[in-house]
């Protein structure tokens, strides 16, 4: 009986792991195999693309999950030509201690993926929740020992500190010119109520991410791959906030590999802008630029009338256009529409409140159309401005 449990153990030790082929696509093959960190035995997945990889991926699990549940967004960056690496391995805390062994060989001697090829040269370090505190000790850790030159850079998936040293890291990364860039969700106790936002927006960066906001979950980063008691704990993923995470996760860790810049998902670009509009997301935190007034004027008008302009906003990198009426006496409606005729009953934004102070918030390049609608008793020397933030 004895042989036979010494037999068993010897076969589930990790050591002892063969390579396993899991899913096969036409960009490239997943494959499960046993990775080495300093002596330390890890099960993990290889996402090897077909032709040659623009770089690697590191990519952590968080807490009690495990490399599986981030099966879509692994094929995804792999899709892209990036070569993904993610190990399963305890992540409390952030797993200070396999942060430093994982630095340390990722900078002097990398894993060798299983089928021969060597190790990219570029790194892209990227966690979800526990495993984005995890990579963050790992930069920080390159940062320190001087082994940070082919890092470039970090995306977070809502991570999580829960009393460790992300800020700590953060501060460390803060006087480097290498690239943070971070997706998260609503506040909830599965990311301890968004407690590293304040240390993110603290990076001097122009820009550090969004968050997204129309029914966003802690999970949303594992997608399909999740599982109901996740679920049941953190809330169920919608299916845009899923592709959203997924594209934006996956342009920024490209851009940082490959040099590129894929405007759509940084301030003023489409995709970011659509998002905004539809009050989905928003900025982690203000980026830099100035404003530009394109119309500003002062009138009034009678009981119901109604007073019409369009403006055009530059196809630049635009952001926020404000739209607002201010002062006076009386009392008028705002109503704006982007592209499109605009009406009492047709409208992107509205603001009806009591007397004239209004505000309309839409994002990008595009044709507003404005109504000004005077209500029951019209309204005198409104002043009515219109401007938008180029970044």
């Amino acid at each position: 009986m004895k042989t036979l449990y010494l037999i068993a153990l010897f076969l589930l030790a990790p050591w002892a792991s063969a390579q396993v082929v899991v899913l096969q696509t036409p960009s490239g093959t997943v494959i499960n195999d046993s990775v080495s960190f300093n002596g330390e035995i890890y099960n993990g997945d290889w996402y090897l693309p077909n032709g040659p990889a623009i770089g690697a991926v590191y990519l952590q699990h968080g807490f009690t999950r495990g490399g599986g549940n981030y099966r879509d967004l692994g094929v995804a960056l792999m899709n892209q030509g990036m070569l993904v690496l993610s190990i399963n391995a305890p992540m409390s805390g952030g797993a200070g201690d396999l942060a430093v062994r994982v630095a340390d060989v990722l900078a002097s001697n990398p894993p060798s993926p299983p089928d021969g090829r060597p190790f990219p040269t570029s790194l892209v370090l990227s966690g979800h929740s526990a495993g984005g505190l995890h990579v963050s000790l790992i930069a920080e850790r390159m940062v320190q020992t001087g082994n940070a030159a082919n890092l470039h850079g970090l995306v977070l998936l809502d991570p999580v500190n829960a009393f460790g040293p992300f800020g700590r890291a953060m501060d460390v990364l803060a006087p480097t010119a290498i690239p943070v860039r971070a997706i998260t969700a609503n506040g909830s106790l599965c990311n301890t109520f968004n407690d590293t936002q304040g240390a993110l927006r603290n990076l001097p960066r122009q820009y550090v991410g969004i968050k997204l906001t129309d029914r966003s979950t802690h999970v949303d980063s594992e997608g399909n791959n999740s599982d109901l008691l996740a679920q049941i704990a953190c809330g169920f993923p919608a299916e845009r906030n899923i592709v959203a995470l997924r594209d934006f996760a996956v342009a920024w860790a490209k851009d940082m590999l490959d040099g590129g810049y894929s405007a759509d998902f940084y301030p003023g670009g489409a995709r970011l802008n659509a998002l905004l509009n539809a009050e989905q997301a928003r900025l982690l935190k203000d980026a830099s630029g100035a404003w530009s007034t394109i119309l500003q004027e002062s009138f009034g008008g009678s009981s119901y009338s109604e007073k019409r302009y369009t403006i055009t906003v530059p196809e630049l990198a635009v952001g926020q256009v404000e739209i607002t009426t201010r002062g006076g006496s009386g009392n008028a409606d705002l109503y704006v529409r982007r592209d499109d005729g605009v009406s009492v009953w047709k409208y992107d934004c509205r603001d009806t409140g009591p007397g004239n102070n209004e505000t309309c918030q839409l994002y990008g390049p595009g044709t507003y159309q404005i109504m000004v609608r005077g209500k029951l008793f019209g309204y005198s020397e409104v002043t009515l401005k219109a401007r938008y933030f180029e970044y």
